[in-house]
């Protein structure tokens, strides 16, 4: 049995299916299913789309690179993930986070491609101030009290109010 036979008839087992019956889709002289190779377009298409990812990913870097290219942080940290990955994996993420502001010095220090965090107290006043330029994560409407606004204290509507 040719090692195209035995492929073939592994696709199936491990599919848990059936071989069809349709004799075009039986090959070898054992008469076992056939499972199609890659063609050549197939794979010319296939390195298309990584190159496609590929540099869509290396553009989308280099934007959020030079959007925040002044705040000093880990090089890594300024185009990859991989440093915010081993930062929170080493359970220790304060302590780093707390070094790298002594190191970096300033208001501010780059984490990721685009998060800076800071542990000046005027910054963090300035940040959260009413009509603030700056905006907040995600992470942040956990906390609100009505999802449909952000005001910092919310009325509460209740039916059985005198």
């Amino acid at each position: 049995m040719s090692i195209e036979c035995e492929v073939g008839w592994l696709w199936y087992k491990v599919q848990g299916s059936r071989p069809p019956s349709d004799s075009s889709l039986v090959d070898c002289e054992q008469n076992q299913p056939f499972v199609p190779h890659m063609t050549r377009d197939t794979m010319d298409y296939a390195t298309l789309a990584l190159a496609v990812l590929a540099a869509y990913y290396i553009i989308r870097s280099i934007k959020a690179w030079y959007r925040l290219r002044h705040f000093q942080g880990p090089f890594l940290a300024s185009f990859s993930y991989l440093w915010m990955v081993r930062t929170v994996t080493s359970g220790h993420a304060w302590k780093i986070h707390l070094d790298n502001s002594e190191k970096y010095g300033g208001p501010f220090v780059r984490i990721r491609l685009d998060v800076l965090i800071t542990d000046s107290a005027e910054m963090i006043r300035r940040m959260n101030a009413a009509r603030s330029p700056y905006r907040r994560d995600g992470w942040y409407d956990a906390f609100l009290t009505n999802p449909y606004s952000c005001a910092m204290v919310a009325p509460i509507k209740s039916s059985t109010a005198i």
